[in-house]
């Protein structure tokens, strides 16, 4: 039902798919999610590996990530956006030889490469050999030094027409302004437009906007599937509930829409992990080690603070530890947020990067 809903009449009496979807349609399906079906979340994937290149296979076995010996494989490293479109931007400085060789020298092995939709797929169909052949680049520099590379689809703030990185500009909600407000930073000004929440909002309502992302995921499978080199997939960066209530969203249109996700590249790639993000606001896995927070607190005041680390910490078993990363501060200097919610800092950390690690 829920794609009657959100098609325009144009594309219900052509029965294609309209790229301008209808706003009225856009608020009915927000009200009409509550009634959907509950798909089935498991998917079985069976690997078709081809020998490792340079770096083993990795695996998820019984809740760990194992390599081609069954050892349990603990990554550590970095984002890197060398990749990256965020809106009208200037393109970001490439990942160089002496990056990863100074990531491996830290005793790191994994990069985590955020890619852009947008730059994979500028026009709608037609996909860049050129993009695609970047990546392989940074995968194969990586390599070199010792490092996984994950793909990370990156999405925030929908796409770049409004500033953000993800969709491509040819795809927006059409007759939703995209309001600038005052006294915001550049950053709110994104996260409150109506444009870009609208276009949020019909993303996880409607599912051929889904499609259309998942065959760019595709198109990145098909390059990646016999590189071993390659960790895993990261499906979607961050995804948030706004306006549907966080807990409908996760079971009723997040993980659904991971494992159709799934479903789909599995048939092109069966080889690789695939990397699911949920949604801080809704329910938290209670059977992990480590919970990690990074660069989130800062964004909040400390009654959301409050709230974030409370619903982290309820669902932590007892021997678990919370940490959080955040921006460089004096070992001895007090922080009250940070004091309110138990947080200390533990141990600097010595590398020529701006953060600081605090433990809880």
């Amino acid at each position: 039902m829920l794609p009657r809903f959100l098609r325009s009449p144009r594309a219900q009496r052509s029965g294609g798919l309209s790229l301008l979807p209808s706003l009225a349609g856009l608020v009915l399906g927000v009200a009409a999610v509550v009634y959907l079906p509950l798909t089935a979340l498991a998917v079985a994937v069976q690997p078709q590996r081809p020998p490792a290149s340079s770096l083993p296979w990795l695996s998820a076995r019984s809740g760990r990530i194992v390599d081609s010996q069954g050892r349990s494989v603990l990554l550590r490293g970095f984002n890197d956006d060398a990749l990256l479109q965020v809106g009208a931007s200037p393109a970001n400085p490439p990942l160089t030889n002496a990056d990863a060789a100074l990531m491996q020298g830290g005793g790191f092995d994994v990069v985590r490469l955020p890619i852009s939709w947008s730059l994979l797929e500028p026009r709608r169909g037609h996909f860049s050999q050129a993009y695609l052949g970047r990546i392989a680049q940074v995968v194969s520099l990586c390599a070199q030094h010792h490092l996984y590379v994950v793909l990370d689809m990156h999405t925030e703030d929908f796409g770049v027409a409004f500033g953000g990185s993800g969709a491509p500009d040819w795809l927006s909600v059409a007759g939703v302004p995209d309001l600038k407000l005052p006294g915001l930073s550049a950053a709110w000004q994104r996260h409150v437009s109506p444009a870009v929440n609208a276009a949020l909002t019909y993303f996880w309502l409607e599912p051929n906007w889904q499609d259309l992302f998942w065959q760019a995921w595709s198109k990145v499978a098909a390059e990646f599937r016999g590189n071993s080199a390659v960790a895993g997939y990261d499906l979607y960066n961050e995804p948030h509930p706004l306006p549907v209530p966080p807990a409908i969203f996760e079971t009723h249109l997040l993980w659904p829409f991971y494992a159709n996700g799934i479903r789909k590249l599995a048939l092109v790639d069966p080889n690789h992990l695939f990397i699911v993000e949920g949604d801080l606001f809704g329910e938290i896995d209670a059977t992990a080690d480590i919970y990690l927070l990074k660069w989130i607190l800062h964004d909040w005041d400390d009654a959301t603070c409050e709230r974030i680390v409370k619903n982290v910490v309820s669902s932590m078993p007892a021997s678990a530890r919370l940490v959080a990363i955040e921006g460089n501060q004096d070992r001895n200097e007090v922080h009250p947020r940070f004091s309110m919610i138990d947080l200390q800092i533990v141990r600097p950390i010595p590398i020529p990067f701006s953060f600081v690690v605090l433990n809880g």
